[in-house]
């Protein structure tokens, strides 16, 4: 049974409404009008949002999967950047030289000074590449971390970080010595490691406040995502992580220009506010397969003229590269064939009411 909605308006002839709890004698008009929604349709998004099973938001993008918080890691870079914190040695890998033929590499950690020394094999074993908010921006990602991590779990790392100390021992200073035994009682990671598909197209955006996304395909399989970041897994379809990276663009560039404030935690939020705006691959595509084509297109050129035009630019907000993006014609043109759809359609409460979803007034 599907039970109809109403939105209710209310208003009061004579005197000046009072909030008492008495009853009120005015002269009270209600109008109902048609919410536009069953209750069905006006619950659904809530209860995809906080449901643990991400497979029904999966079936409504038509991909493999969609994940809205990535792995939770501690020890990264070291404790906290603010004044008075203590800090300490990070999982990170800054710099790294090979020797002896290939048996020693030297690396040079997250915030301390000294040059650790450890054997290649057990150095790549636990080396992976970590893909951070910092470096995902809108169409391209700026770097990746090298990071020391364990496919066997935090016991295991912590044990690696303490064979580093012992065999390196006469090289350390007594300050670095300390923070890498500081990190060993900070270090947290899963005890299975999530890493991407070689070969695979995700959507990596952006979980905190500006949800900025770019299409990533890793060119090996030690990638991870951390937990500042959500993706959209696309398996093999090539054009619909680019369709998908465009259309999450095209809602913060609407949030912006709305200056509308961004809701902090996203998560799963934005991929909520893609089917809420009717935005998803399969509507456009049984409505207008042209322009889907013509917006996986934008997309791929706007990859490669922001990762040429705008990758060492440094940037202190994030909302400053959609400004600049907002005067690129590209850019423009994937904006005004996205809202001439959503105009054509008559979807433009349906839009601000998604919207919704990831800002507020």
């Amino acid at each position: 049974m599907k039970t109809s909605l109403f939105k209710a308006k209310v208003s009061i002839k004579g005197k000046r409404y009072s909030r008492s709890l008495r009853i009120s004698t005015y002269d009270i008009n209600i109008v109902l009008e048609d919410y536009g929604k069953n209750y069905n349709e006006y619950v659904e998004p809530a209860i995809i949002y906080y449901s643990e099973d991400n497979s029904a938001l999966s079936y409504k993008l038509s991909v493999i999967n969609v994940i809205g918080m990535g792995e939770y890691l501690r020890g990264i870079l070291g404790g906290e950047r603010k004044k008075g914190a203590k800090r300490y040695a990070g999982l990170v890998v800054l710099d790294e030289n090979i020797e002896f033929d290939g048996r020693i590499v030297c690396i040079k950690l997250w915030n301390i000074d000294s040059i650790i020394k450890i054997p290649s094999s057990k150095y790549y074993s636990h080396l992976y590449n970590l893909l951070y908010a910092d470096s995902v921006h809108p169409f391209y990602i700026s770097y990746t971390y090298k990071i020391l991590l364990s496919d066997r779990g935090a016991r295991d790392l912590r044990n690696f970080i303490e064979e580093i100390i012992s065999s390196n021992e006469d090289s350390l200073s007594k300050t670095d010595r300390e923070k890498l035994k500081t990190l060993i009682k900070e270090i947290q990671q899963p005890s299975k490691l999530s890493t991407l598909v070689k070969g695979r197209y995700y959507v990596v955006f952006r979980s905190k406040s500006t949800f900025s996304a770019s299409t990533f395909i890793p060119d090996h399989d030690r990638y991870l995502i951390y937990s500042n970041l959500g993706l959209i897994d696309c398996g093999f379809e090539k054009d619909k992580a680019y369709y998908y990276t465009a259309v999450l663009n095209y809602l913060a560039y609407k949030v912006i220009l709305l200056k509308r404030s961004f809701v902090r935690d996203q998560y799963l939020r934005p991929l909520i506010a893609i089917v809420e705006s009717g935005l998803t691959w399969n509507n456009i595509l049984s409505r207008d397969s042209e322009l889907v084509h013509e917006i996986i297109s934008l997309s791929m050129e706007l990859h490669d003229y922001t990762s040429r035009e705008y990758r060492s630019k440094d940037y202190k907000l994030e909302k400053q590269i959609f400004r600049d993006l907002m005067v690129q014609p590209i850019f423009t043109k994937l904006v005004k064939r996205l809202d001439n759809y959503v105009k054509e359609n008559s979807m433009e409460a349906r839009l601000i009411n998604a919207l919704s979803w990831v800002s507020e007034d």
